[in-house]
């Protein structure tokens, strides 16, 4: 693999795990930013729900502190009576302030006057025995009720009712108690209509008890942590603080729920109120992050290829143009080329060290081939006036017997063959018969001791051309060759010994 392919791969490695880092960067702080906006944005809406619900309970509580300070209602307690009673509950009463019942009671909480109207039916109907166990035999409503009246909501079997109960005093709000006023409404579908006209929210309602309630609704009611227990609580006379505990929840990727737990004027749970609405934060932080990961994605590419460009244009084209140079110069075996430096930085270095050191071995090629032609004429003025005969022959290979590769003049002469002959015949032909294993014996000792730069040396025969026999000392030398090695032989005639 090539110094660029590297490069591109190392760039490339670095910038998709750079790339990687970011998209889970951004996955976990945008998107999880945009979560915690979308949650915070869901109880938002939820508590502008929760604030219109209580400010249509505040507003019953005024229209009931209204009545109490009613010269009407105040003449009506000393002494009751049905005209009196029927004047203030009367139909057009109910359809002006929009409320489904208005009773009265003694100072003891026992109910004098009374009176339920549909609002649908536009007549009156008859007082639901659920709302009479609140208030007969044992008026629990009334124990409730302090200065500040009772303000929130009452579960009834036919559905919840949102009252208001404050006392009549003699002397507005001051003065003996000459009874109480208890007015109410149905938290029906009207009112929900109202909260998501004022919220612009899709409010719905749910009985926290109802057995028909929907799956999500039962979760719900077991994971709304579990808050104060009051709904609406007095602060003052006019001042209310409410607390409405909630659960919200993404349904899927395009809507998120809010759930609230509303209790009664009794503090127990009575209603769940849910919203689901689209999760328009969510999307837009999803669509935002897609358009940042993919203007990451082009910057890193456009990054890469800059880089790649910079490179290629400042180091890797001139590391490969000194590469190609130097292969130049290998090929050709001319130690006279030299390389271009370019530039004055560590390339530029680099290619004068290559020049310096191809200088340098130029230098030392001529001093050896000039030390190589010394020592040459010497061996040729010493192989061929030597005294001795002088053979050089190879190594045997395999079943390839040894051949004699060089022979001096002398040889030539004693032995009585021409130059010619003596290279074309094998060593072991100038033995003896009898001394035919001295020519195996001296290659196989010389072999075995080649590693060693050992030398051998044996007395023998050898004939001549006229098959004379010639008393010989033979000196053995290995000499390692580049090519192979071969055996350098001196043959000194002992004739005269």
């Amino acid at each position: 693999m090539d110094i660029r392919k590297k490069t591109a791969i190392i760039v490339g490695v670095t910038l998709i795990g750079l790339l990687l880092v970011l998209i889970v960067v951004s996955e976990v702080i945008v998107i999880g930013g945009f979560n915690d906006l979308e949650k915070k944005g869901a109880e938002n809406n939820m508590n502008r729900v929760i604030t219109a619900l209580s400010n249509d309970l505040l507003l019953m509580n005024t229209m009931t502190s209204e009545w109490t300070n009613k010269e009407s209602v105040h003449a009506f307690f000393p002494t009751p009576n049905n005209s009196t009673a029927n004047a203030l509950l009367d139909n057009s009463n109910f359809e002006r302030m929009q409320f489904n019942t208005i009773l009265f009671f003694d100072p003891s909480g026992n109910l004098i006057a009374g009176k339920m109207y549909d609002l649908n039916l536009h007549q009156e109907i008859p007082l639901p025995k659920s709302l009479l166990t609140y208030i007969t035999p044992k008026n629990r409503l009334y124990e409730s009720t302090d200065t500040n009246g009772l303000t929130g909501i009452l579960s009834l079997s036919d559905g919840p009712m949102l009252i208001t109960m404050r006392q009549i005093h003699a002397n507005e709000n001051k003065g003996p108690v000459l009874g109480s006023i208890l007015m109410g409404r149905y938290f029906d579908r009207q009112v929900i209509e109202h909260l998501s006209l004022l919220t612009n929210l899709p409010v719905e309602k749910f009985e926290i008890n109802d057995p028909n309630n929907p799956s999500d609704i039962i979760d719900a009611k077991n994971q709304i942590p579990k808050g104060e227990p009051y709904f609406l609580k007095a602060v003052s006379e006019d001042n209310f603080e409410y607390n409405a505990p909630q659960f919200i929840i993404p349904v899927n990727d395009t809507s998120i729920a809010s759930y609230a737990r509303v209790n009664d004027v009794f503090n127990s749970p009575a209603l769940i109120l849910r919203i689901i609405v689209p999760r328009d934060i969510y999307n837009q932080g999803k669509l935002t992050t897609n358009y940042f990961i993919t203007i990451l994605f082009i910057a890193c590419l456009s990054y890469g290829v800059v880089i790649l460009l910079l490179i290629e244009s400042t180091t890797l084209s001139r590391i490969a143009f000194l590469s190609s140079e130097i292969s130049g110069v290998a090929v050709a075996g001319d130690f006279s080329m030299r390389v271009t430096p370019g530039g004055d930085d560590e390339i530029g270095h680099l290619g004068r060290s290559i020049n310096w050191m191809i200088n340098e071995l130029e230098k030392a090629l001529t001093e050896v081939k000039t030390c190589m032609m010394q020592s040459e004429d010497q061996y040729k003025i010493l192989f061929k006036h030597s005294i001795d005969m002088i053979f050089i022959f190879s190594l045997p290979e395999g079943d390839n017997p040894e051949s004699i590769i060089e022979v001096n003049d002398i040889a030539c002469t004693i032995l009585g063959y021409t130059r010619e002959d003596l290279l074309n015949l094998p060593l072991r032909s100038l033995f003896g018969t009898m001394f035919a294993t001295d020519t195996e014996n001296i290659v196989a000792n010389m072999k075995e001791n080649c590693d060693k730069r050992a030398e051998f040396s044996v007395e023998t025969i050898f004939n001549t051309k006229s098959q004379k026999k010639i008393p010989v000392k033979i000196y053995a030398h290995i000499i390692h060759q580049v090519k192979r090695d071969v055996i350098f032989m001196v043959c000194h005639e002992i004739s005269d010994h």
